[in-house]
This record gives structure tokens, sequence and C-alpha cells, in this order.
């Protein structure tokens, strides 16, 4: 498989490699491939738990104010 990078792809993969980030080319699109995959394999599951905790009815203590320590 063969992939043509835009300009500001090869400019941000150069960055790296000047920063001395990465050693080669090759490693800075794998941790951009491996920061995806978690992405899309964490972040739904994540969301989910968000916003379950979002709509969780309010907490019914006693109605006082915790004390800030």
């Amino acid at each position: 498989m063969q992939i043509t990078l835009n300009k500001q792809q090869e400019e941000f993969i150069a960055a790296q490699l000047a920063q001395g980030n990465f050693s080669h080319p090759d490693e800075v699109v794998n941790a951009a491939f491996k920061l995806l995959e978690k992405l899309q394999t964490e972040y739904p599951d994540w969301l989910t738990e968000t916003r379950d905790q979002v709509n969780l009815p309010p907490f019914s203590g006693s109605g006082e104010k915790a004390n800030n320590v």
C-alpha cells in the first residue's frame, strides 16, 4: 500500500524528526495510528460513561454544603 501525504503532514513529520521526538518517519505514522486506534476503541466507552454520569439524578443528601478543607 502506498500513502501520499499532503504538505502539512510532511512538515509535521519533519518537525517531529527535527525535534528528536522520533528517529524515523515510520515511527511518527505508527504513533498516529496507535492514537487513532485508541480514540476509536476507548473514546466511545468514555463518552458513554460520562453521559451516564451527567444524567444521574441529583445527590439527595442532607442539603448542607460540604465544608471546604
